[in-house]
């Protein structure tokens, strides 16, 4: 486990405690790296030992899953799921620290709690929805101390320890609650008096469409609405942490000059995901905005708008969009998108299943999920894109024109019919394999 000593725990038998805790242990393959300090995690292994702590660990990471499951606001991305678990994980750990020591070990105020509070508060998480999480949480730590009782301790003695169990964990979610308020209470005070207050207050009037006063609106962001804007949404890809620049903001900043503006707004976590707008005297097209070379470790997708907040939130939801799309394709997209590059088959996959039934309905066996097969509708999906020309087919693939013509006659015969009936179901198919399992079996593709 990350940042956990090779410490023992300090045993006492002679205490009230109820040490069964100290036999519990994870049996994943691979287990979970804690989101908790270096510090919450030492002093817990100096109590109960390496194993409880890491089952707590892996306890805390299921019940975040669950919430996010039961109450989707708290999700929103890989950062927005280690907030979460910073609060579960931290119960999880203390509730097994304080069973041990037979009456609750206070939750401290920690870097964890105000970090996750801070979050919350300025992702305009409510107070109550909190609670309610917390409610669920309660439920579900419950049941699982609960059932890791049942397998630890004796028949004779696992009444008197489910009872300790339901007691000690109530006493810790109330007086955890009672804090996480307090605390939510000073944060949001300060909050709502501060510029960035102001900001993404400003960013929202405009993006829910209420009618605002354009001068006022561009004083308090700093950035004129005047102008003709481009909107990005920059996100650490999935997997690419380590190669991916530490500075989000100054990699939009970047992008954004490029692109030719003028001005900039760049908001958000700096290590996870930004939105930026760019602004410009004069419409920025996709061939004026695309960087020539991908970045490293960071997807991006690029929004197009008008002048003013019409144009501004025209831009963002446009990017917005982009990204909802892209996270439906189950193949491996270029890391920088505009929706004109995914509108159409967007449209396509509003219902994936269904879009994947029509499918394999309209291909037959051209439809198989294989390399081979793969190349095929590659080809074919070329060859209506170039107005069925073999040869600009053949230098769009780098193939010979007889290889497109071979394998134009193969994908006839896997899909029982001639290429020129029913040409628009067939080309939307393709369009819609390509999307959903073309990368499953040649992920370099």
């Amino acid at each position: 486990m990350r940042n956990v000593p090779d410490a023992q725990p300090e045993v006492s038998q002679d205490d009230a405690g109820h040490h069964w805790v100290r036999a519990l242990h994870s049996d994943a393959d691979s287990p979970v790296e804690p989101v908790c300090s270096s510090e919450t995690i030492a002093s817990a292994v100096a109590q109960v030992g390496p194993g409880p702590v890491q089952w707590a660990v892996e306890l805390g990471a299921r019940i975040a899953d669950r919430t996010i499951r039961r109450l989707p606001e708290f999700g929103g991305g890989r950062a927005s799921m280690t907030t979460l678990r910073l609060g579960t994980e931290q119960v999880a750990i203390y509730m097994v620290r304080s069973l041990d020591a037979g009456h609750m070990v206070h939750t401290p105020n920690s870097a964890e709690t105000c970090s996750m509070i801070h979050d919350y508060v300025h992702r305009r998480v409510p107070m109550d929805r909190i609670w309610a999480g917390m409610r669920y949480g309660h439920a579900w730590l419950t049941e699982e101390f609960m059932a890791a009782c049942r397998t630890v301790v004796d028949r004779d003695q696992r009444a008197e320890e489910l009872e300790s169990v339901s007691q000690i964990l109530f006493e810790q979610v109330i007086t955890y609650a009672a804090e996480l308020g307090e605390l939510y209470r000073v944060e949001n005070e300060a909050w709502i008096s501060s510029a960035e207050f102001a900001r993404d207050d400003a960013l929202r009037s405009i993006l829910d469409g209420e009618e605002v006063d354009e001068n006022a609106i561009s004083q308090t962001l700093r950035y004129p609405l005047s102008q003709f804007h481009v909107a990005l949404v920059l996100k650490v890809a999935a997997g690419q942490e380590s190669s991916a620049p530490a500075d989000l903001h100054a990699v939009a900043s970047e992008l954004l000059h490029s692109f030719g503006t003028t001005t900039a707004l760049v908001v958000g976590d700096s290590a996870s995901e930004v939105r930026a707008w760019g602004g410009s005297d004069h419409r920025i097209s996709a061939d004026d905005a695309l960087p020539r070379r991908a970045i490293p470790g960071i997807d991006i997708v690029v929004g197009f708008g008008g002048r003013g907040a019409k144009g501004f939130r025209r831009a963002t939801e446009e990017a917005v969009r982009t990204a909802d799309i892209a996270g439906k394709l189950r193949c491996c997209p270029p890391n920088i998108l505009t929706y004109n590059q995914v509108s159409l088959v967007g449209l396509l996959l509003e219902n994936p299943d269904q879009a994947a039934d029509f499918a394999d309905r309209e291909l037959g066996e051209l439809a198989e999920k294989s390399p081979h097969v793969d190349n095929l509708r590659e080809t074919v999906l070329a060859y209506f894109e170039c107005r069925h020309s073999p040869r600009a087919a053949g230098e769009r693939l780098f193939v010979a024109k007889n290889t497109v013509i071979y394998r134009i006659k193969r994908a006839e015969e896997l899909i029982g019919r001639s290429l020129d009936e029913r040409p628009a179901e067939t080309w939307a198919a393709l369009l819609i394999a390509k999307a959903l399992y073309d990368c499953e079996n040649n992920p370099a593709k």
